[in-house]
């Protein structure tokens, strides 16, 4: 029997949106409270949107219609989960509450019908996306999202440790020392094949294994979200159900940002050292793109192995495209596209890129 949240409320858009957050755990939402079931937790949640001149404006669930509204440029979404927990991993009872906030601004002209509540005229800064459009990408986390989100990290555990769809590993703890990484990696027929050799995929694998890496089967949404290469926390396994090389090459990505791990964190929160951290973790994205997504996947394919997902993928059929123009197994080929990946990824400048395109080349 599925373990079961009550939560209270009365807006069945807000339950559906809610619910699908919990569903991945084996947590099924109700919002009539049970008589016989094996009822987990109760929740509520409240959110309210504000002006930040102090101006409370509710929940604006018709914001798109009233008379008098006019656009804000700065408002908060302030969302707080108040949580009665039944017999937690403790063995007692638990109470308590989880708040956060989202600052944006609000743009009726955007204003879509059917969205959800203000979702669609709500939009967040700094990617310039409503919460509808975020949600429609996969990529929503409104306020009210981080305070479920604390909930499952504080309470929720697997009933499996995490682990691989088509390469098992059967962890019995999440971390397993006395398993030696490379032991998989050396007979795992896609690393091992002639073009990863070529491409240096194998030596790269081998210098950030030989950094004391290890593997992590999450037992819970913390130790999956934990991520800091500087710290080495272990790289984690993550299910790709749909392609057994999209899931490999996924974890290699993971693995080769240890080549260019993430700065540790000393409390600095000024704008210097926010654009230093940043600088750096998206000089490791740039690099682990090109060498994982682009070359390993590429060895991958030229071995003769399927990569079912690949009409899914963004960066992979770039570097196709890239390589119709000539060959990429040449030492001076790769700096030049590690730089200008580099570029792009830092400054926006795609014209390293573009310089690769064949039609611009030959």
């Amino acid at each position: 029997m599925p373990r079961v949240i009550f939560f209270e409320t009365t807006n069945a858009a807000k339950a559906a949106e809610v619910a699908t957050l919990f569903d991945r755990y084996g947590i099924k939402l109700v919002t009539k409270r049970p008589e016989h079931a094996n009822l987990f937790a109760r929740i509520r949640e409240q959110s309210t949107l504000e002006a930040l001149e102090g101006e409370d404006q509710g929940s604006l669930r018709r914001a798109t219609r009233p008379p008098k509204m006019v656009n804000l440029e700065r408002v908060l979404h302030r969302s707080t989960l108040i949580y009665e927990v039944f017999q937690s991993k403790e063995g007692t009872d638990k109470v308590g509450s989880f708040s956060h906030n989202v600052e944006g601004y609000l743009d009726l002209s955007r204003a879509k019908e059917g969205a959800f509540g203000f979702d669609s005229i709500f939009v967040v800064p700094g990617v310039d996306r409503t919460f509808h459009e975020l949600k429609q990408a996969g990529f929503k986390q409104c306020a009210r999202d981080h305070c479920v989100s604390d909930f499952i990290k504080e309470f929720l555990y697997r009933t499996q440790l995490g682990d691989w769809c088509w390469h098992p590993q059967e962890y019995k703890r999440p971390i397993e020392l006395h398993r030696d990484p490379w032991a998989f990696f050396e007979t795992n027929e896609y690393v091992n094949n002639p073009f990863a050799v070529q491409y240096g995929m194998v030596n790269l694998i081998k210098t950030v294994l030989n950094q004391g890496l290890f593997f992590r089967a999450s037992e819970n949404r913390r130790q999956n979200l934990y991520w800091f290469p500087g710290l080495n926390a272990g790289i984690p396994f993550t299910k790709k159900p749909k392609d057994p090389l999209h899931e490999l090459i996924f974890f290699v990505h993971d693995m080769v940002h240890q080549a260019i791990p993430d700065l540790i964190y000393t409390g600095e929160a000024d704008r210097i050292s926010r654009f230093v951290y940043v600088t750096h973790r998206m000089l490791s994205e740039a690099t682990t793109l090109v060498s994982a997504d682009m070359y390993f996947a590429d060895s991958v394919l030229r071995a003769g192995f399927k990569y079912d997902t690949i009409d899914n993928r963004r960066i992979y059929p770039l570097f196709k495209s890239m390589k119709s123009a000539g060959s990429f197994g040449d030492q001076k080929t790769l700096q030049d596209l590690l730089r200008a990946n580099a570029r792009f990824c830092l400054l926006g400048d795609s014209s390293g890129l573009k310089a690769f395109d064949p039609e611009k080349r030959n």
